[in-house]
């Protein structure tokens, strides 16, 4: 019952966030655009904690000029992230290893409004999916003083999980020229593991 509800909710969700693009398409021009965003992204892996990493975000879309200080698109995008290898070394002799890779896939929508001069204030919501490898060895033990060698104990969590979930974003950007615009934005994916993303990007509008 459960996994009906939130089947259904994420279908509304998904029509309730393209229908206003499809109304506007009918109605405006439309020009094409293309971004390409990094930073920082930090996600949790299951029995292991929080993580960060820098990920790239390549993404494609439409957008329509619906107001004159105001534009409003829909975009597809993916974001890589891979961490080939974090080793730690702990308090207490406590060390090992973390690898891991990330994919993101969505489709997002975007409302965006010029403040003043050539600074602008944006919002996306839409959908994400997210699939996510890992693997992860801990050795801890401590020595106490009449020990030549401390007493390790050896733990080894590995997997891979996946969930399809509402993603939104709030940013600021700058239009640097008629078609590039410089942009800066905070994403979050709810409904699923802690995440969160702080990227920077820039767009060019065709």
């Amino acid at each position: 019952m459960k996994t009906i509800k939130k089947s259904s909710f994420i279908i509304l969700f998904f029509m309730a966030v393209l229908f206003p693009c499809y109304v506007t398409a009918q109605t405006n021009d439309a020009s094409y655009y293309v971004s390409v965003q990094s930073g920082l992204y930090f996600y949790d892996v299951p029995e292991s904690g929080i993580y960060a990493n820098a990920p790239i975000r390549i993404a494609g879309g439409r957008i329509w000029d619906i107001h004159q200080r105001a534009t409003l698109g829909v975009e597809v995008g993916a974001t890589f992230l891979e961490d080939k290898g974090r080793h730690f070394d702990l308090f207490c002799t406590e060390y090992g290893y973390y690898r891991g890779k990330r994919m993101s896939a969505d489709v997002m929508s975007r409302l965006e409004s010029r403040l003043f001069w050539k600074l602008n204030v944006f919002a996306t919501l839409g959908l994400a999916y997210t699939k996510t490898t890992f693997e992860e060895k801990r050795q801890s033990g401590c020595r106490l003083f009449w020990e030549s060698v401390p007493t390790l104990t050896t733990t080894y969590n590995s997997g891979s999980y996946h969930h399809l979930s509402p993603k939104g974003g709030l940013g600021l950007s700058a239009d640097l020229t008629p078609h590039i615009n410089f942009n800066l934005s905070v994403n979050h994916e709810f409904f699923s593991d802690s995440n969160l993303s702080v990227l920077l990007g820039l767009r060019y509008r065709f």
